[in-house]
C-alpha cells in the first residue's frame, strides 16, 4: 500500500480538478524585515524541512493557523455547501433549531467545534499539541448533514458515494478554496541541489492528507520527478502531524527523527532544521540538538514569537530570506 497516494483514479482525478479550479501561485511574497545570516554551516549531513511557510508558500497557514481566519473559513465552507449540495440539510437544521444562522455559518460552526472537540479529547489523554485527521472531521460533519436527509441506516453521501470518500473530497476542496499552495521562490531548485550534493532530506511538518499530494504536484512542476518521497526525501524521515496525532512543537517527531538518523550514522549536530516559526521550528529543533535556519521569505508567515518565554532570547543559527541561499548555507558554500 502506498503511504500517501493510495487513492482511486477517480479521487485523484477529482483532486486534479480542484487544483485546476483553485490553483495559482498568487502574488510574489514579501520577505520579513529580519537580518540575514548567510555563513555556511560545516558538517551538515541531513536537513529536515518544515513545509507551510517554508518550502510551501500559502495564503494562510497550516490547519491550526487557518482556524483564526474566519473570513477564509466562510469562503471555503460556501464552496463545500455548493459543491456537495449540503444547503437543504443545513437549512433544515437551522430551521429546526430556531437559529438565525445561514447554512454556511452552521457548517463553519460544525467545522470549528468538531476540531476543538477532537483537540480537547486528545488533551485529556495527555497529548501535547494534538492534531486532527481532517477527513474524519468531514466524515463526522457529513454524517450529520446527510443523516438528516437519509434517515437511519447506512448513510451514502449526496453524490452517491460513501461518506469516507466524500469526506476526502470535502477536505481537499475546503483547503484549496481557502488558500493556494505553491512552492516558495527557489524551493524546487534548493531541494534538487541538495539531493545532487547527497544531503539526506526529510520533513517534520504539521500537515493533512492533502499535503503530500501538493508536494508531489509541485515537485513534478519543478522537474523533480514523479515521486519526491523516494527521490528527494527519505521516506523514513517524513513525519506528518496527521499521522502522528500531534503537531509541532511536540517533541515526538523530532525524537523519532533522531532515532532514524542515528541508524544512518547521523548525529544531532549534523542535522539542520529549516522553518519559519521560532517556536514550532527553531525552538523545537534545538531541543533535539539540531542546528537551525530561520526562513523569512514570506513576511506574513514568519513567526518570531517574541511574546513567548521560550523564544524571547532564542536565535536561529542562520537566517535566510531566499531558499537558494539556504542551499548554500547547508552545503557550506555560502560566503
Amino acid at each position: 500500500m502506498n503511504r500517501f497516494f493510495d487513492y482511486s483514479r477517480e479521487l485523484l482525478d477529482y483532486f486534479d480538478w480542484v487544483d485546476r479550479r483553485y490553483g495559482g501561485v498568487g502574488a510574489d511574497a514579501e520577505p520579513a524585515a529580519i537580518a540575514e545570516e548567510l555563513r555556511g554551516l560545516d558538517g551538515i549531513k541531513a536537513v529536515m524541512w518544515d513545509l507551510y511557510g517554508t518550502l510551501l508558500k500559502i495564503d494562510i497557514g497550516d490547519l491550526e493557523g487557518s482556524l483564526e481566519e474566519q473570513r477564509h473559513i466562510t469562503r471555503a465552507a460556501a464552496a463545500v455547501v455548493e459543491e456537495f449540495e449540503l444547503g437543504s440539510a443545513l437549512e433544515r437544521m437551522v430551521h429546526d433549531s430556531g437559529s438565525e444562522m445561514t447554512a454556511v455559518e452552521l457548517l463553519c460552526r460544525y467545522y470549528t467545534e468538531a476540531i476543538a472537540d477532537s483537540h480537547e479529547r486528545s488533551k485529556k489523554k495527555g497529548v501535547a499539541y494534538p492534531e486532527v485527521v481532517i477527513e474524519r472531521i468531514w466524515a463526522q460533519i457529513l454524517t450529520i448533514c446527510y443523516g438528516v436527509v437519509a434517515g437511519k441506516g447506512e448513510i451514502i453521501a449526496g453524490d452517491g458515494k460513501k461518506i469516507s470518500e466524500t469526506a476526502l473530497r470535502c477536505g481537499y476542496l475546503f483547503d484549496s478554496a481557502m488558500q493556494r499552495t505553491s512552492f516558495n521562490l527557489h524551493a524546487g531548485e534548493c531541494l534538487g541541489r541538495l539531493a545532487d550534493k547527497g544531503v539526506v532530506q526529510g520533513i517534520i511538518s504539521n500537515a493533512q492528507f492533502y499535503t503530500p499530494l501538493h508536494i508531489r504536484r509541485l515537485a513534478r512542476e519543478a522537474g523533480l520527478g514523479d515521486d519526491p518521497f523516494n527521490t528527494i526525501f527519505t521516506m523514513g524521515l517524513v513525519f506528518f502531524s496527521y499521522e502522528l496525532g500531534y503537531s509541532k512543537p511536540n517533541p515526538g517527531a523530532f525524537d523519532l527523527a533522531n532515532t532514524e538518523l542515528a541508524k544512518m550514522g547521523i548525529g544531532p549536530n549534523e542535522v539542520v532544521y529549516v522553518g519559519n516559526d521560532m517556536l514550532n521550528d527553531v525552538w523545537a529543533a534545538k531541543q533535539a540538538g539540531w542546528r537551525t535556519i530561520l526562513y523569512g521569505g514570506q513576511k506574513e508567515q514568519t513567526r518570531l514569537r517574541q511574546d513567548d518565554e521560550r523564544c524571547k532570547d532564542l536565535k536561529a543559527d542562520r537566517t535566510v530570506l531566499d531558499l537558494a541561499d539556504a542551499a548554500k548555507v547547508i552545503t557550506g558554500e555560502a560566503d
